[in-house]
């Protein structure tokens, strides 16, 4: 009995050492394939996945890695077979339903990468990619009003993930409720910051307030960011609840432009504090206070919205940023340290999200 344990345990480390040995190779195998793939050589890195994998088969990212080497080199069904094997061994998560969509989308499958999207988001419904996915898909059929609600869900489901705010913002400032797209591309920048597409999305923000906005010469104001009217919310016709946009939002900025005479820079930052003022003077009894709205009075408390405001609009008018930060190079820089530990919450959709007001 003795000697039986006693062999027990030696093939026992034996195996184990066998396993361990394996593995290793299996990880320098992965790791090759990785620097061979950032090489843009696919077909190099697939063999070498390959082989990753015949040492270690119970290891699924070489799979995902191996699928991902095939869709690279182009060979989009060999990368969907990887991926439903996945699927089928329960291992998967929300980046292989976005890899096979992008499969079926260059297999021109259109139909079949909804459908991928559709039980990724099944599956995951907290991940915000899938999202982004299926209404990127929706506008390239320009179907916009699918596209918005896709994103629009993605925001109130993943409410930290960015690519949905860009999109919807996107839309948004292309049609007639252009507040929404100002909203929710503030809210973008605010979560992704400093690429290229926060710089693109701050110029937007600027050229709309710019566009929108009109001071004639005898001080006459005009704004034009929502059309959405006062509408009745119950049964009997008789409570009329006033509209977020143009009751609330258009009214106050109304009220924040006297005294002003262009839309610049330097008067969107008096514009935007005078707007809280007024806001917060007089609140709705229809809606909850907006997060943003809350964060640019914290922004206020501590003395950084004009930095702030500078910062979300640089791209409208680079010249004029740069002046401002040659000039108030502390200011900016006490912004920037307190701006890196102090973000704008989005945890909570119910806080923000345009279906909780309206």
């Amino acid at each position: 009995m003795k000697n039986l344990l006693i062999l027990s345990i030696v093939f026992f480390f034996v195996g184990y050492s066998l396993a361990q040995k394996s593995e290793v190779k299996a990880r320098k195998y992965a790791e090759k394939a990785v620097i061979s793939m950032q090489n843009d050589k696919p077909k190099k890195a697939s063999r070498q996945l390959r082989k990753a994998i015949k040492f270690n088969k119970a290891f699924i990212p070489y799979y995902y890695r191996l699928a991902y080497a095939y869709h690279m080199d182009e060979e989009h069904l060999k990368s969907n077979e990887i991926l439903n094997y996945i699927i089928d061994e329960d291992k998967d998560n929300e980046m292989v339903y976005e890899l096979l969509g992008e499969n079926y989308i260059e297999m021109d499958s259109v139909d079949q990468a909804f459908n991928a999207y559709v039980e990724g988001i099944k599956k995951f419904p907290n991940e915000g990619v899938l999202y982004e996915e299926i209404g990127k898909l929706e506008m390239s059929k320009e179907s916009y009003f699918s596209a918005l609600e896709h994103f629009e869900n993605g925001i109130l489901m993943a409410p930290n993930y960015p690519g949905n705010y860009y999109w919807a913002s996107k839309i948004y400032l292309s049609s007639t409720e252009e507040v929404w797209g100002l909203i929710y591309g503030e809210m973008f920048m605010n979560i992704e910051r400093n690429t290229n597409r926060t710089e693109e999305i701050s110029a937007l923000l600027f050229n709309t307030l710019k566009r929108e906005i009109q001071i004639s010469k005898d001080s006459t104001i005009s704004i034009s960011i929502c059309q959405d009217q006062n509408r009745v919310v119950d049964e009997n016709d008789t409570i009329v609840k006033p509209s977020f946009g143009k009751s609330i939002v258009e009214l106050n900025l109304i009220k924040s432009l006297v005294d002003l005479d262009e839309i610049s820079l330097r008067s969107i930052d008096k514009m935007r504090e005078n707007f809280i003022a007024h806001y917060y003077k007089n609140p709705s009894d229809d809606y909850r206070n907006h997060q943003l709205f809350d964060f640019h009075k914290e922004l206020i408390t501590h003395g950084h919205f004009e930095a702030y405001n500078y910062w979300l609009f640089m791209m409208g008018d680079v010249e004029i940023f740069k002046q401002w930060e040659n000039d108030n190079k502390s200011q900016w820089i006490h912004f920037l340290e307190w701006f890196k530990e102090n973000s704008l919450n989005v945890s909570d959709p119910i806080t923000f999200h345009r279906l909780n007001f309206q």
